[in-house]
């Protein structure tokens, strides 16, 4: 006899990734977050709502990022 195992569910990552980001923000102010471009694409939009002061959207310019990130 075979058994089929059980369907799971699959969760994607960026998921996961967006909800921990807003959990750690709501617990504390200094939790910031720096992008390139890609808020839609990793799931920050809610984070961007909720905390549009604390996401900086640095564009396409990605080696801007490190810079922006140590101030």
């Amino acid at each position: 006899m075979t058994v089929a195992p059980a369907q799971q569910a699959l969760y994607d990552c960026r998921d996961a990734f967006a909800a921990t980001v807003e959990a750690l923000a709501e617990e504390d102010e200094r939790v910031v977050v720096v992008c390139n471009d890609s808020v839609g694409s990793s799931k920050l939009g809610g984070f961007q709502k909720r905390f549009p002061a604390r996401l900086v959207n640095v564009g396409i310019a990605e080696q801007a990022m490190v810079g922006v990130a140590a101030g």
